[in-house]
């Protein structure tokens, strides 16, 4: 709400043609916005991006020397720096990005519903692969906290962007999704599964989302690529050391 509220705003009041997102407990190196914004005008892109590190609120100084910008095709990007290209912080976007989109009300993990909307409107991005931003680790923030139902919506955003992938055709976003996606429900099945006292609602919805779809997911993947075979020995390791076995005789 707080993000959708400042990009009303600025469409209201501002005549400025760009935009950016800072956390209130984040900083950014002083020259954020002078790189993000020279990157964008070089490449004529509407989308730049830097790279970030995290901080537990111990700085020991900026990067003196900031890496040249570089301009990636947005699906590549997507593929190589997930994370980066997830998050709604560490960018400056032209306005315009967001002349529809909005981010969603009441869901935790709300940049993983929309970020990607936003880049993948167009073929190219600027990116700046020293860490510009700077992100706490807050112990007591919602990354930190224990599973709730609230936090599947995590889940709920991965799906949506397979589907969007699937629906506009970008096959390597689409199936490097689809790998974290099944990794990601796996591990975080077996971790809650450890757990004393077990958070059995939260268990069984997980449980529930592996069985609905990761059929359906893994018919996607192909065992002649090495990083699809390495994710189904992840999620199906009996299977799959059958299927190694086979293979090998």
């Amino acid at each position: 709400a707080a993000r959708n509220t400042g990009i009303d705003w600025s469409f209201a009041n501002s005549d400025s043609q760009w935009l950016t997102f800072i956390d209130s407990d984040d900083w950014v190196h002083p020259e954020l916005l002078y790189r993000l914004f020279d990157a964008a005008c070089k490449f004529k892109t509407d989308v730049s991006v830097c790279a970030y590190t995290l901080t537990n609120g111990n700085i020991h100084g900026c990067d003196s020397k900031i890496a040249d910008a570089e301009v990636w095709k947005t699906e590549d990007f997507f593929v190589e720096y997930n994370i980066n290209a997830t998050i709604a912080w560490a960018k400056l976007y032209k306005k315009s990005c967001f002349e529809v989109i909005r981010f969603p009300l009441g869901k935790l993990h709300e940049d993983e519903f929309t970020t990607y909307r936003v880049l993948f409107k167009y073929d190219r991005i600027s990116f700046i692969a020293t860490p510009m931003y700077y992100y706490f680790t807050n112990p007591n923030g919602i990354m930190a906290s224990p599973w709730t139902m609230a936090r599947m919506a995590t889940f709920d955003a991965f799906e949506s962007q397979i589907a969007y992938f699937d629906d506009n055709g970008f096959k390597s976003a689409h199936r490097a999704l689809i790998r974290r996606y099944l990794c990601s429900v796996t591990e975080r099945i077996h971790t809650l599964s450890r757990r004393v006292p077990k958070n059995t609602e939260v268990l069984h919805a997980l449980k529930e989302r592996k069985q609905k779809n990761f059929k359906k997911y893994s018919k996607r993947l192909d065992l002649n690529d090495d990083r699809d075979a390495w994710v189904l020995t992840k999620v199906y390791p009996k299977r799959m050391w059958l299927y190694w076995h086979m293979k090998a005789l």
